[in-house]
């Protein structure tokens, strides 16, 4: 099979695509890996935003519950429910997006706390409903009742004159008003002192209110300080519902609401822990990725280099090398010596030049060797043609010797002619003149 130049740099050209290929399949697979590590990772991330979505609603809870229970305002009431919607929300993404047993498990441990927080804050609000409905219809009503009823006492003494009456009702009147507020005071602060207060002045009412009764003549005034003790049973026995309450509320806040928070908050810490570690390992993971694929380049692209310089060097030195042997033997056959050839193996273009080369020098020289030979046969003729020459210029000078001699005489007859012709003149003139005398 005949190998040609062009082969060669077809060839050299094909085993750098196909390392350019391997380099690129190297490539994709690492970023195959990366692709898969991100996509690993930005699940990852979606879990802890659904996680932080939990405990950002179970926050909103208990935001919501500490506001109803300091404002009893009903939009916190839709804020608690709408937190706990939100919190369900996420935790439907967290229980899809989970496949991690102890994740899933801590998942459960959330799910647990927030239906006691929820149950624990239903039973809150429920309290409370309860606590505000019979502070409504029942402390309030009796205590605007006492209010009435001792100062329909006070404005009766006051028109019959009766000042040891309005002694002990005016008294009374304060100590009803002062029971009020220091019930409202421990509805406000649920504190166990204020609560003690109350009792303490419900307790000096009753018995003013008793002093009061026994000193009353009128029955109709009796009759009012009779409905005043009942009232103040039944106010004493309302603040005892009231503490009653609370002291509920307390325990549920204590009790659901706490546990709920707290294994919430240590669900969270566990679950957060959980999820960093992974974060950490599936970043660990990206960076040995990049660290391999960087590593990977950089080798693959030294061995691309590499292979295409020792490709590029063999190349060239096929091709330069011959040409510089051919360089050699035309200074050689410069300088006279068409004995040079060029010895070629090679199959390609190269070894048809070497011997396009070999068979032009061996023309070249026979022609030289035949220029020769003719030559040598024309310097031989030519020798021969000088010595004819030489002859022929012998005998041309002996020629030339006798045609000097004949010219001599020649020169000599044609003085002697003159003469004689002179001399004829001379007697031609003699006889002219002879005559003529």
């Amino acid at each position: 099979m005949r190998v040609t130049i062009g082969k060669k740099l077809y060839a050299s050209f094909g085993m750098l695509v196909v390392i350019m290929i391997v380099m690129v399949g190297v490539s994709l697979r690492v970023g195959s890996n990366t692709a898969e590590n991100v996509a690993d990772l930005s699940g990852l991330m979606n879990n802890t935003e659904s996680a932080g979505s939990i405990f950002q609603g179970t926050l909103r809870m208990r935001l919501a519950l500490a506001e109803y229970q300091h404002s009893r305002d009903p939009a916190q009431l839709a804020e608690l429910a709408d937190a706990h919607k939100y919190a369900g929300v996420a935790i439907g993404e967290c229980e899809v997006g989970f496949d991690d047993p102890e994740r899933i498990a801590i998942l459960k441990e959330i799910v647990s706390g927030v239906d006691r927080f929820h149950r624990g804050s239903s039973e809150i609000v429920r309290l409370i409903d309860e606590f505000d409905r019979t502070v409504e219809t029942r402390l309030n009503t009796i205590g605007e009742r006492l209010a009435a009823d001792s100062g329909s006492i006070v404005e009766s003494a006051l028109g019959a004159g009766r000042l040891e009456t309005l002694g002990v009702a005016s008294p009374l009147a304060s100590r009803l008003y002062e029971v009020r507020l220091d019930a409202l005071r421990f509805f406000e602060s649920e504190d166990r002192a204020d609560l003690d207060r109350a009792f303490e002045e419900l307790s000096g009412a009753t018995q003013a209110a008793r002093t009061m009764r026994d000193e009353l003549t009128d029955a109709g005034d009796r009759a009012v300080a009779e409905r005043i003790l009942a009232d103040l049973d039944t106010f004493g026995e309302t603040i005892r519902t009231l503490a009653q309450l609370v002291d509920r509320r307390r325990e549920v806040l204590a009790g659901e609401i706490e546990a709920g928070a707290q294994q919430i908050a240590g669900a969270r810490v566990r679950m957060m822990e959980s999820l960093l570690a992974e974060g950490a390992q599936e970043r660990e993971a990206i960076a040995e990725t990049l660290a391999a694929a960087r590593v990977t380049n950089i080798v693959a692209a030294c061995i691309a280099v590499t292979a295409a310089m020792v490709l590029a060097l063999v190349v060239s030195r096929g091709i330069t090398r011959p040409i510089r042997v051919f360089l050699d033997r035309f200074e050689l056959i410069s300088k006279g010596d068409f004995s040079q050839r060029v010895e070629c193996k090679s199959g390609d273009e190269i070894g048809d030049l070497a011997k396009g080369f070999n068979g032009l020098i061996a023309e070249i020289g026979g022609i030289i060797s035949s220029v020769q030979d003719t030559a040598n046969q024309v310097s031989a003729a030519a020798t021969e043609v000088a010595a004819t020459s030489e002859q022929m210029a012998s005998s041309t000078d002996h020629q030339r010797a006798q045609l000097t001699q004949v010219a001599a005489a020649v020169e000599e007859m044609a003085a002697t002619v003159t003469e004689v012709s002179g001399r004829a003149g001379d007697v031609s003139r003699q006889s002219s003149e002879a005559g003529k005398e």
